[in-house]
């Protein structure tokens, strides 16, 4: 009997206590404390345009005995796991993005001890698999003589992959559907007759199950066949993930002479490598460097790549080696500072700047004002958070601000990415992501894309491309700034519709986009996707853009016009013009702007002339009957010192800061608190 009862008692010990799963012992059993690293994929939006902003975190794990942690979703990147059986464990994260995809991963294996929370902390990283890269050069026809392009791609660990390229006349293609995901640099070079044409070397992220694509438009004159040089602007469609800053970068310098450039770095990385026309400059592993000396004249490229654990990135900066004693291009001119007065007006509202500070009013049904709402207002509102501003533009739903440190501000409607902040979100008002473009002098917006002026005399476009009005070669539309390639000294820029005018520093223009009307002025009604000349156009000193016209004043004080001239607006007349006419009957302007049908200008004696179809009074002269299709002075008017018109009303200020606008008034855009349509200026008052 005794024995039966030791039997019974060992048999219930086991059941009650020797690792029955039923029922466990928290002395028994351990926890981990995990840290989730995922520095690197906070707060960034990359190329392809794939959200890598982390939500969420889930968390599963497999233990002993085919044990498993219940899956998890926690906000945060830190949490305790508890009762866990001890022994090894293999705990897994999956970060998600706010749409739920997956855009990274993290695992690791760690002992759990009984009765202890032990730390463990897992990189979260690009998800393992295939991606894909796409990568396609042009150049224009004849420059380019038996072209061969190379190229390598390089992996963060050294494997190096070379390009093959498919060449079809003045195009070269290349794709690559099984590239492990991760980061690489990318080498590709252009030649011509076994002359380096061109090179780049560029960072490239590759995301599995995703896109990456590297668009090279290339253009410049003719090969120099004793250097093989040639001056070509390239724009990549490759983002960076770490942010490089220059400083010391210089526009032109004399052969001979030196440019100490100075990078720095959005965060602590651990190497540099310098490349001077896509060749690696050996033993130059620090953030600075200086370039020049006996350098071939023409442009060059100068690329920094930097490197981080298992990242590339890079930038590029483009400069000029003119001759010892050739003269400098122009000295760009001083941006104005607050206290100037300016005037602006999109389609059916307004903007003015006056002391550093920009009022709106009128139409806001895309937040076109920046007051934060979409309400229409009929009197002046100020922006709120705006300040030391210099310049405005406005497009047809969208506005642009130009403060005094070159900086840019950008909102409204933004269905092709005319604000220019790399997304096609609209914003109502101007603290959104704001566009990654600096030393900007001058600002202009046709209907849907925006045009910035720098400091160096490029030409910077971003927008709706369907008319090749970005002037890059294609008639793809872009949401961030990228270089008009084949100009350079440019000195004023203006927008129209769909087309662009930009004013070199020697007098004559350039223009590119629709041309339907002839208001590329090239003589022709085809359409350009690059700049063209303008036609027998010399001594420009003013340019403006209407909807489908241009105008420009030359310094023996002319004006001419071009394009669609329907209604008047060209003031010779209701025929459209292919190349520039001279418009009689007006002299001495010093601003010139057009509208849908008519056009206005403001002379050196600060009266102002208006001409082409009033019937909405966009003429000012108390009626609205026909058209003038000549010149004729607004006669209200005096001392004015701006002007501004866009679809069917007008804006002007004088040397005394007081604002007058006239036309139509159908959303309160004239800002004299109603919505009726006046003939003659009136005045905007509260400002």
């Amino acid at each position: 009997m005794k024995k039966i009862l030791l039997f019974l008692l060992g048999l219930l010990l086991l059941l009650s206590g020797c690792g029955g799963k039923s029922r466990s012992n928290p002395s028994q059993t351990g926890a981990l404390r995990l840290t989730i690293n995922n520095a690197m994929f906070q707060n960034r939006t990359i190329q392809p345009p794939l959200d890598m902003v982390i939500k969420t975190f889930h968390i599963s794990g497999v233990g002993p005995g085919d044990a498993k942690i219940p899956d998890t979703e926690i906000t945060e990147n830190t949490t305790t796991i508890g009762s866990l059986v001890p022994g090894n464990w293999t705990i897994t994260v999956d970060a998600k993005n706010a749409a739920g995809t997956l855009i990274a991963s993290g695992y690791a294996t760690t002992a759990v001890v009984s009765g202890t929370t032990s730390p463990l902390t897992i990189d979260v990283r690009l998800l393992n698999g295939k991606g894909v890269l796409r990568l396609d050069l042009s150049w224009p026809d004849g420059i380019i003589s038996q072209p061969a392009v190379t190229g390598t791609l390089t992996s963060v660990t050294g494997t190096q992959i070379p390009l093959t390229f498919s060449l079809s006349g003045t195009t070269a293609s290349y794709e690559n559907t099984q590239l492990e995901a991760g980061y690489y640099q990318l080498w590709v070079q252009l030649k011509s007759r076994d002359h380096q044409a061109w090179g780049a070397m560029e960072a490239v992220r590759i995301i599995a199950g995703q896109t990456s694509t590297g668009t090279y438009p290339l253009t410049g004159p003719q090969i120099d066949p004793n250097e093989g040089g040639l001056i070509i602007i390239v724009n990549p469609d490759l983002q960076s993930p770490i942010t490089i800053t220059f400083s010391g970068q210089l526009a032109e310098i004399r052969q001979g002479t030196t440019m100490n450039i100075q990078a720095t770095t959005s965060e602590a990385v651990d190497g540099y490598q310098w490349f001077l026309d896509g060749n690696q400059i050996a033993n130059q592993n620090t953030p600075s460097i200086s370039v020049g000396g006996d350098l071939r004249l023409g442009g060059h490229r100068l690329d920094l790549l930097v490197t981080k654990g298992h990242i590339f990135s890079s930038e590029t900066i483009h400069f000029k080696v003119i001759a010892a004693d050739a003269t400098p291009s122009p000295t760009p001119t001083p941006t104005p500072q607050p206290g100037f007065s300016a005037v602006a007006t999109g389609d059916e509202y307004s903007l003015v700047l006056k002391n550093g500070q920009v009022y709106a009013w009128g139409r806001n049904n895309y937040g076109q004002l920046g007051i934060g709402s979409y309400t229409d207002k009929a009197a002046p509102t100020q922006i709120p958070d705006l300040s030391g501003i210099t310049q405005i533009a406005t497009g047809k739903y969208h506005s642009l601000a130009l403060k005094n440190d070159g900086t840019l501000y950008a909102w409204g409607y933004n269905n092709t990415g005319q604000v220019g902040n790399g997304t096609t979100s609209s914003a109502n008002h101007p603290n959104a992501p704001q566009i990654v473009l600096t030393n900007v002098k001058a600002i202009a917006a046709g209907a849907d894309f925006s045009m910035a002026l720098k400091q160096d005399g490029t030409v910077w476009t971003w927008g709706d491309n369907s008319a090749g009005q970005l002037g890059v070669g294609t008639t793809q539309s872009s949401t961030t700034p990228g270089m008009v390639p084949g100009i350079s000294n440019i000195v004023a820029i203006a927008a129209g519709m769909n087309f662009a005018l930009a004013l070199n520093s020697n007098g004559t223009i350039n223009a590119w986009g629709a041309n339907s009307n002839g208001q590329l002025g090239n003589n022709s009604n085809s359409s350009s996707l690059s700049p063209v000349a303008v036609a027998n156009l010399t001594h420009v000193i003013a340019i403006g853009a209407g909807e489908m016209h241009s105008l420009a004043a030359t310094s023996d004080g002319k004006v001419w016009g071009w394009g669609n001239g329907s209604s008047g607006q060209l003031g010779n007349g209701t025929s459209s013009r292919k190349i520039p006419t001279e418009i009689a009957g007006i002299s001495n302007v010093i601003q010139i702007s057009g509208g849908l049908y008519h056009s206005i200008a403001l002379s050196s004696d600060g009266t102002v002339w208006t001409w082409g179809s009033n019937s909405t009074g966009q003429l000012g002269r108390n009626d609205i009957s026909g058209r003038s299709d000549t010149p004729v002075q607004v006669s209200s008017l005096s001392g004015v010192t701006a002007i501004a018109t866009k679809t069917s009303h007008s804006l002007i200020c004088n040397a005394s800061g007081v604002f007058w606008s006239w036309g139509k008034n159908n959303y309160g855009q004239l800002g004299n608190g109603g919505t009726t349509t006046s003939f003659v200026p009136v005045p905007v008052p509260g400002l």
